[in-house]
């Protein structure tokens, strides 16, 4: 079984040997062509010097699991929980684990350059659990412990920054951005211009429902 952050006890890092998967980096910015995917184990246990370890914990319970391993920015976690738990229901992805990760710029920073080779935080990283998704295919795993989309990693610390930046509200735009770390995980991309519109395309039409829920006035983080 492949163990990913929604069946641990987290206390921080990233896994160091195993089975590979993708690796999707910042989403603010347009990937250049042939340097959109790398390949990371999610395996075994996680370590990365300063953010520590994580003891395995099984649990066949469908479940998000939210941690926050910074201080930093203060911040409201049922909410969050909330506002993902809404998009996993849109996306009818409930019965599948997913683990969402909140960190500092340090630690996204040091995830980022280990995995990306790129020395700087950003504001999300997602490790699909399942392997060759097409967009919009839903895992269909033959045992009940496969269903796990992964893991998304939240720069909070950053997002906060960029928000203060251009005045926006950072509630909001940490949903967004959720929302399109979970799109990455169900195999969406944005590798070619068919494929950014396709995600754009996903994205607002999953905001739209949140926003008809909530009153809000979400837009995509893609732009095309």
């Amino acid at each position: 079984m492949r163990v990913t952050l929604s069946r641990m006890r987290i206390l921080g890092g990233l896994p160091d040997s195993g089975r590979a998967a993708r690796v999707f980096p910042t989403c603010t910015k347009r990937a250049s062509s042939g340097s959109q995917q790398e390949f990371l184990p999610l395996n075994h246990q996680y370590n990365i010097g300063t953010i520590g370890y994580i003891d395995d914990l099984y649990s066949a319970e469908m479940t998000l699991v939210l941690r926050n391993l910074q201080t930093v920015i203060p911040l409201r976690r049922a909410l969050l929980r909330r506002n993902i738990e809404a998009l996993r229901q849109i996306l009818g992805v409930k019965r599948y684990d997913l683990g969402v990760i909140c960190m500092d710029n340090k630690k996204i920073q040091l995830i980022n350059f280990r995995y990306k080779k790129k020395d700087y935080p950003t504001d999300v990283l997602s490790f699909p659990y399942q392997e060759n998704l097409k967009a919009g295919e839903l895992p269909q795993p033959f045992f009940p412990d496969d269903y796990n989309l992964g893991d998304i990693f939240l720069g909070v610390e950053y997002i906060y920054q960029q928000c203060q930046e251009k005045k926006d509200d950072f509630y909001n735009v940490l949903t967004v951005i959720a929302a399109h770390g979970l799109c990455h995980l169900l195999g969406y991309q944005h590798t070619t211009e068919a494929e950014w519109r396709q995600m754009y395309e996903k994205e607002k039409q999953i905001l739209e429902v949140l926003n008809r829920l909530t009153g809000r006035n979400l837009q995509p983080l893609t732009e095309v």
